[in-house]
């Protein structure tokens, strides 16, 4: 689905989950699509690496990420 969704599609499918939960006023979903970034990830491409500090929120639109963690032993 992703390959050809819009960002209008993205918006749009973002939105619909943040209505489950809050109503927001049209200036305030203007402004909220306003701060957001894209990103693609491919597969076996790491969102975050060891060490980095995560900034941001992300939301998956198309398929899943795996998380995990590697210990001393």
């Amino acid at each position: 689905m992703c390959e050809r969704a819009t960002p209008k599609m993205m918006h749009d499918l973002l939105l619909t989950s943040v209505h489950k939960h809050i109503r927001l006023l049209p200036e305030e979903e203007a402004y909220f699509i306003s701060l957001l970034a894209f990103r693609k990830i491919k597969k076996k491409q790491f969102l975050l690496q060891e060490g980095e500090i995560n900034r941001y929120a992300s939301f998956v639109i198309d398929g899943c990420l795996r998380s995990y963690s590697i210990d001393k032993n």
